[in-house]
């Protein structure tokens, strides 16, 4: 799960977790002090609160994948409800800086959760 929100984190803020960060001090700042990137601003309070409990220093305070997909889930269904797609990441939104969150893709990480 914290590789997964990783990921997230990277397709969210279209930014690397921790590109500013040489193996040493990511080792002495992420691993070992607990530090993480900032969370962008403007995203949904889902994916905000997902991505935060998905970085859990504690591996057993972090979610269960199922629980990922179910906040994915409610997540797309939230943005289609609302005109099918939502800029994020704090950047001013554009064509090429889009987000689209929608049923069919989330439907793919539901079949992968449960393989």
């Amino acid at each position: 799960v914290f590789s997964f929100t990783s990921l997230l984190y990277h397709m969210l803020s279209r930014r690397k977790p921790f590109e500013f960060m040489t193996p040493s001090v990511f080792l002495r700042e992420v691993c070992c002090g607990g530090n993480r990137p900032p969370l962008g601003k403007a995203w949904p309070f889902q994916l905000h609160a997902l991505v935060k409990a998905g970085w859990s220093s504690t591996a057993s305070h972090r979610p269960e994948f199922a629980e990922v997909v179910r906040v994915l889930e409610e997540t797309a269904r939230e943005v289609s409800a609302a005109g099918g797609h939502a800029f994020l990441g704090g950047r001013t939104p554009d064509a090429g800086r889009r987000l689209l969150l929608d049923p069919p893709r989330i439907q793919s990480a539901r079949s992968f959760a449960h393989e």
